[in-house]
């Protein structure tokens, strides 16, 4: 996990203190997948990898929102709630009612990001769209649209 805290503790802004993420508008995208497949095994998103991030940038001044494709509720890995996997990050996630939902990935309102990050998750290749499609939306200056899930 150290690799991901790391990586976004340099994503913020590379070279300058953690503090001068003020104003900027990060994006993190999240699967909406709870189901590998037609297996029926759970899966989700990795809570730190997930947690880490939103917590590092937010705590730097940025503004991060939290997409899925469907929008709703953010699935996360059981596994990755076991003991030995649980940060700080993790437990503040858990606490945090804000975090469970995100928005839904769509061409609507505008939003510009200065900075995205996908999440990797063993569900990825079970997205509805594929990479090619969610770069496009993402690199447009409007997509997304709040989930009526909100």
């Amino acid at each position: 996990m150290a690799n991901i805290i790391q990586e976004a503790k340099e994503a913020v802004i590379p070279g300058e203190s953690k503090t001068s993420a003020s104003g900027k508008r990060i994006l993190i995208v999240a699967t909406s997948h709870d189901k590998l497949g037609d297996s029926g095994q759970p899966t989700g998103c990795w809570a730190e990898e997930l947690a880490a991030p939103y917590y590092i940038f937010k705590d730097a001044g940025a503004q991060v929102d939290v997409a899925s494709i469907k929008g709703g509720k953010i699935p996360i890995d059981i596994g990755s709630l076991a003991e030995n996997f649980v940060t700080p990050h993790v437990n503040r996630y858990l606490a945090d009612e804000s975090l469970k939902e995100s928005v839904e990935l769509a061409f609507s309102e505008g939003k510009f990001f200065q900075l995205r990050r996908h999440l990797h998750s063993r569900s990825v290749g079970f997205q509805m769209l594929r990479k090619q499609q969610l770069e496009r939306r993402t690199r447009s200056p409007s997509f997304l649209k709040t989930s009526s899930k909100n």
